[in-house]
This record gives structure tokens, sequence and C-alpha cells, in this order.
């Protein structure tokens, strides 16, 4: 994929409070410098503070790196006050779709959203970056993300979503089997 095409795909805008699409700051450059990171589930205030924090921390690690956050327009439009002088270049994607009427709790329904946040994943990275980032990772995603994804591409951080973190964090009674150490 070309270097216009690709902006044209992240080139999607930010839906200001007037209702107008403006454009957004930065587009990926394809450099291994560059940070993607995904939400495909928040819209609105929902995560606000979270992915704020993250993109903060991102940048505090990566202060030479072109950070692109991936999100639902109604998502980047709360929290672009939020990251003033941050230099965060935010790109309107869909939010997650379970087609033909299913729902994210039957399987199928999950998988299928789950591929279409992986087309999104990969228009947007085509060449080789410095890291991927996705957000609230369900299991249909975390799945469809592991199997596909192309190492070569740089390496995936998936935040898992609680439902899925709060298991990882779960100790077997059988002192032989330890999924995580004790809190205690």
């Amino acid at each position: 994929m070309s270097k216009p095409v690709l902006a044209k795909v992240l080139n999607k805008g930010i839906a200001t409070s007037n209702g107008a699409i403006r454009p957004m700051t930065r587009v990926a450059t394809g450099l291994d410098t560059d940070i993607m990171v995904f939400d495909f589930y928040s819209k609105a205030s929902m995560h606000l503070p979270f992915n704020e924090g993250y993109l903060r921390i991102l940048r505090a690690a990566f202060p030479d790196s072109n950070i692109i956050f991936h999100a639902d327009a109604a998502h980047l439009q709360k929290l672009e006050p939020q990251l003033p002088g941050l230099n965060v270049s935010l790109a309107a994607v869909p939010r997650s779709h379970v087609p033909h009427g299913l729902s994210f709790h039957n399987p199928i329904g999950a998988t299928l959203a789950a591929r279409g946040c992986f087309a999104v994943m990969s228009a947007a990275v085509r060449t080789p970056v410095r890291l991927v980032a996705v957000l609230g990772v369900d299991a249909a995603l975390y799945r469809v993300i592991t199997r596909k994804w192309q190492r070569r591409l740089g390496p995936v951080d998936l935040l898992l979503h609680g439902s899925l973190a709060a298991n990882y964090v779960w100790r077997s009674r059988n002192p032989f089997i330890h999924l995580a150490p004790s809190c205690a």
C-alpha cells in the first residue's frame, strides 16, 4: 500500500462539536519509530481517564516517536481537549461491530467483530512500527490478533479488558499449579 493510500485510510478525521470533520494532525510515516494505539470499544467518555493516562505514559517513554491513537470519532472528540501539547495524532476508526444482529456474547458474532477490528489494524499498519497497542482486548480479539499478527510489523501490546485481566490474577487452589503469584 502506498503512503498516499495509507494516509487516506488513516485520515478519517475527527468530528468537531459543530459536526464538521477536521482532519487528523499527522499521518503514519511508515517508520519504525511510529507507535499505533487502537481502541475499538470505547465511545464518548468511556475509558477516557485510562486512555489519557496510557497516552501520557507512552509519550514519556517514547518522546521522539510518532504516536497515533485510533478510536471512535466521539471518543477522540472527548479525548482531544485532555491532551494539550502531548503531540499525539488522532485517527477516527469505526467501533467494533457485531454483524447480522448477533451479540458479543455469541462466539461467532464476537469472532466476526474481532476480524473486522483486525482488518482496520491491518489497513493502518502496513510497514514495521516500534509498537502496536490494542486497548480493552476481549477474548475474541485476543484470539484473532495472536493468530494473525505478522511479527515482522512489530510487537503488539494487548491490554486486556477487565474481565480477561481478572482471569490472569486467578490463582489455582492446587499448590502445584499457580497461574499468578499470591497477592498476600
